[in-house]
């Protein structure tokens, strides 16, 4: 899936996001395989209210990945049905999780 300042791309290696740059034009954010990968979801930070997608590494921590507003709905839907089956179901992307935080930060 890609907008003009994000490209995320769900293989059977992995997810892997980009982000725009005037040179080079897109460089890589994130690359991780899926068994890597623990979970992904939506949430704000304590410091910016956007909604945003975070990657939580099986090693712990998380890592931003995009704001929930870059991408048009469709293409978070197909998004999240590429992500189920490219990795064979092990990851969720759950899309009410983004709409319920837009409208209750403390969901």
């Amino acid at each position: 899936m890609e907008s003009d300042t994000c490209r995320i791309t769900a293989d059977r290696g992995g997810l892997t996001v980009e982000h725009s740059r005037t040179s080079p034009p897109w460089v890589v954010h994130l690359k991780i395989d899926w068994s890597d990968l623990e979970r992904l979801e939506f949430w704000t930070d304590a410091r910016d209210p956007t909604v945003a997608l975070f990657a939580y590494p099986v090693s712990g921590g998380r890592r931003f990945l995009v704001d929930a507003a870059r991408l048009p709905e469709r293409e978070w839907r197909v998004l999240a049905y590429g992500i189920a089956l490219k990795s064979r179901g092990k990851v969720d992307l759950d899309l009410s999780q983004r709409d319920a935080r837009w409208i209750d930060p403390e969901y």
